[in-house]
Parts: structure tokens; sequence; C-alpha cells
């Protein structure tokens, strides 16, 4: 199974890349989040990917994080919802949002996403409603408050001491910044 793929993007389109891995090109179906994460053409970048093999097809989703991969993964297991429902559902909410409308069982912002009525939006809500929280989504979880200028200055310091500089030293080279 592929899981991950870098190499040089080759082309970008409205829905899917094509990213060039040694010479071979593979072609990956994106979330409008993904896609608008990604470097410009030509430049390295690396893709998580989810392969979704069918009888009549193998297609390649592509990810610019494991949580959102872990999101599609988790869209998937609802019945009725393919990869193009869940890549729309991704270009439409950004992760965090969909999980807490899932957990929150509000299943109104899903219909947003093209070729999700309420009918499905509700499925899925009713479906994820219990797994949704286990998921956790990279800005959710590391929410980290800004530090203050006296913390930075109590950091800056502290190192300073313990690289050998002795007495008032680092404190006057802390002000001085």
């Amino acid at each position: 199974m592929i899981a991950k793929l870098k190499g040089i993007l080759d082309s970008l389109d409205h829905n899917h890349v094509v990213l060039d891995v040694g010479g071979v090109g593979y072609a990956l179906f994106c979330s409008g989040t993904t896609l608008k994460e990604l470097p410009a053409e030509g430049a390295e970048c690396t893709l998580y990917v989810e392969p979704l093999i069918r009888a009549e097809s193998i297609t390649l989703f592509g990810f610019s994080s494991p949580e959102e991969r872990a999101l599609f993964r988790l869209l998937l297991t609802v019945q009725g919802v393919g990869g193009k429902v869940c890549i729309a559902l991704l270009s439409a909410l950004p992760p965090e949002t969909l999980q807490q409308s899932i957990m929150a069982e509000d299943h109104v912002p899903l219909t947003q996403a093209d070729g999700v009525g309420p009918k499905v939006a509700q499925r899925i809500v009713r479906e994820l409603k219990d797994k949704a929280g286990s998921l956790v989504v990279a800005s959710l979880a590391s929410t980290v408050l800004p530090k203050t200028s006296s913390q930075l200055h109590g950091e800056a310091t502290s190192a300073l001491v313990n690289l050998g500089y002795k007495n008032l030293q680092p404190i006057v080279l802390c002000r001085k910044y």
C-alpha cells in the first residue's frame, strides 16, 4: 500500500495534482485545503496518500497532513459516501470545522459540499458522531498560546546561562534584542 509520496509537483489542476516520483507521475485527487497548501509547480512536496481500490480502477487521494487523511478514512466508512464526496467535504470545510460539526450533530454545514444533500449529511453525522471525537485534528490539537516577551526573555537568558555565559552577560545580551 502507498502511504506517502515525496517528489516534484509536476502539475496542478482544480481537483488533482500529478506528482513526479522518480520519473513516475502519480495522479492524486486532493481537497481544496491541500491544494492551497502546495508549493508552486516544479517544487518538491510530500503528500500523504490513501489509495482507493475498486474493481474497475485504483484512485489515489493526496493530503497535506496525516490528520486530513484520517478524517478522509473516517468519512469513507459512511454508507454511500465515496472518495469524491469525501474530497468535496474536505474542500468545502476545513477539517476542524467538519469534525466539530459532526461532534455537535450539526449536519447543515456539511451540505455546503458539492454532492452532499441533507439526507447524506444527516447520515454522515449519525454514523460518525461517536467516532469523530477520537480523531485529533492538527489545528485543534496543537493550539499553543503565544509567549509573552518576558517569557521569551527568560528562556533566552536561561539558554545563554546554559551555554556558559556568566553574571550579567545574558541579561545584557537579551536586552539588546
